[in-house]
């Protein structure tokens, strides 16, 4: 069997809870028994009387970060929300993504409206909205499977009304929430150790990385021309300018209006730096130059001044964001490294005020070191043995661990009676 059957196979399990594995005095019942479901719309684009007012109107991509949302990227008017197929939801309300990222779930903080990829529970009386949103949470798996469809998968709003919801008495389902939540917070205490690890592994590489080209002076300000006879680089190499040794391409200024919810991902600085995972998309046609692939170096310019090595499949890339093509004589791992060590140099020549950023002349102007092919090589090699992956890997495996025990304190809540001990 195989994982992804696993996985599935244990959600499953959860749906067919029987009076077994419950108390008697608890009943299963099917959501549309609970709740109302409730399907999102889209107000027309062309008609400006419908946005920009005070209704917060949800993307797929505005959710995912904590379990309440309350604001939006976009809002609508109140004509736009009875004239473009849209419902207001009350508070409280349990916002499940039914397209692209099917399974992600959300609380109402406020009433609000979303479009089309939503499918919304408003809970009656009876049923706890936390304790609802961490049920169907816990079915995330499960509701993948159901995702079919020609275009994209999705969810439809009858699948979301047969599941199959355990409803112990209110009070039970607020000790369980407690719990629960209990838990959760200890997870996320454990996940802010492991990410003061991962920075502390990412200062480490940066120092070996500044080590390497640590007696090479490339950060003259002097025009090559002027440069002294003696340079502080080995004979067989060349002082040159990163700007000579590749081209520097920014990436689209993808608009909201263009984000799109399928398609291929546009890469933003936050989801390089790790500071936003959600992706805007885009499937459109733009220009190649736009285009990324597997391998590309990228070179971020505003905020964060860094390197990364794409590999994500094909995307678009936003603007504030540099795809590195290197000159023939350039090999791409050398460019790679050495942008790592410019990026701390790049750093204190940030320009502006609220957006602090880089000027593309102090980028492409940098003096830097190249030597022969043959010893880039060797340069690439001596980094590329200093086994980062190791502490990385520990890092990551913990994360993941982490991530299964949250979710397996998600399934245990439902599965356990009780008088169970969690």
């Amino acid at each position: 069997m195989t994982q992804y059957e696993q996985n599935l196979t244990k959600w499953l399990v959860i749906l067919m809870i029987s009076q077994e594995i419950i108390p008697n005095y608890w009943k299963i019942k099917k959501v549309s028994q609970i709740g109302e479901v409730v399907t999102g719309g889209t107000p027309d684009t062309d008609v400006d009387e419908y946005w920009g007012g005070e209704i917060p109107w949800l993307r797929v991509s505005d959710i995912g970060g904590s379990l309440f949302i309350s604001d939006s990227e976009d809002r609508i008017t109140e004509k736009g929300l009875q004239e473009g197929s849209c419902s207001l939801l009350d508070e409280g309300s349990i916002i499940i993504a039914t397209r692209a990222t099917i399974g992600d779930v959300a609380i109402a903080g406020t009433s609000l409206a979303t479009n089309q990829g939503f499918k919304s529970i408003e809970p009656n009386d009876n049923i706890d909205s936390k304790f609802l949103a961490y049920y169907i949470i816990s079915l995330s798996d499960y509701l993948k499977s159901l995702g079919k469809g020609a275009t994209f998968d999705e969810v439809n709003k009858t699948q979301i009304e047969n599941l199959d919801i355990p409803v112990p008495p209110l009070d039970e389902q607020e000790r369980i929430v407690e719990a629960v939540e209990e838990q959760l917070e200890r997870v996320k205490k454990l996940q802010k150790s492991v990410q003061s690890v991962q920075q502390l592994s990412n200062e480490y590489e940066d120092s070996i990385i500044a080590y390497i080209f640590s007696n090479l002076n490339f950060d003259r300000k002097k025009p090559a021309k002027n440069l002294p006879e003696e340079r502080d680089i080995p004979e067989s190499w060349e002082l040159t300018t990163l700007g000579d040794m590749a081209h520097f391409q920014n990436g689209n200024g993808f608009s909201k209006s263009q984000w799109e919810e399928e398609g291929k991902p546009i890469i933003r600085i936050q989801n390089l730096t790790g500071t936003g995972d959600s992706y805007n998309y885009f499937s459109g046609d733009v220009h190649k130059r736009y285009a990324v692939e597997n391998g590309d170096i990228l070179f971020s310019w505003s905020g964060t001044i860094d390197a990364f090595r794409w590999t994500g499949g094909d995307a678009w890339l936003n603007q504030h964001i540099y795809r590195v093509d290197v000159e023939d004589s350039v090999e791409k791992r050398y460019m790679f490294y050495l942008l790592k060590r410019c990026a701390s140099i790049l750093e204190k020549r940030k320009v502006g005020g609220t957006l602090q950023h880089i000027r593309k002349g102090d980028v492409t102007g940098l003096q830097v070191p190249l030597p022969p092919k043959k010893e880039q090589r060797e340069i690439i090699e001596m980094l590329e043995s200093i086994d980062f992956s190791t502490l990385e890997k520990g890092v990551t495996d913990t994360n993941e661990l982490l991530t299964e025990y949250r979710e397996s304190i998600l399934s245990r809540a439902f599965q356990d009676t009780p008088e169970a001990d969690l």
